[in-house]
């Protein structure tokens, strides 16, 4: 594999993975991720945390890889306070490219 073909990517812990899963709300405007201020706070914390450990590692595009369910209501989520990190799902990752789990985010 080369670098082109790895996607470098930090990961969510389970239990972390089982809390988005639990807050996904139906809303009128269709499904939310309703988080209490503080899970928020712990998760904003956690993503700052994995991006500092990823550029001091040398890896400048990273992404948070996560399930296709809640994948773009957490994209809306951090959109503002981390612009330059992509989220995708597993079903996104193309046929041929390999997965290097840098970092695992945690509450």
């Amino acid at each position: 594999m080369t670098e082109a073909q790895t996607l470098n990517v930090m990961t969510l812990s389970h239990q972390l993975e089982g809390l988005l899963q639990k807050q996904l709300m139906p809303t009128p405007g269709g499904t939310e991720l309703q988080l209490e201020a503080g899970q928020q706070q712990r998760l904003m914390a956690a993503i700052e945390k994995g991006v500092e450990y990823c550029r001091s590692e040398g890896y400048f595009r990273t992404a948070i890889l996560c399930d296709p369910s809640y994948r773009r209501q957490l994209r809306r989520l951090i959109e503002k306070p981390f612009p330059h990190v992509a989220v995708i799902s597993y079903v996104e990752v193309a046929p041929g490219f390999s997965v290097n789990n840098l970092f695992t985010l945690e509450l």
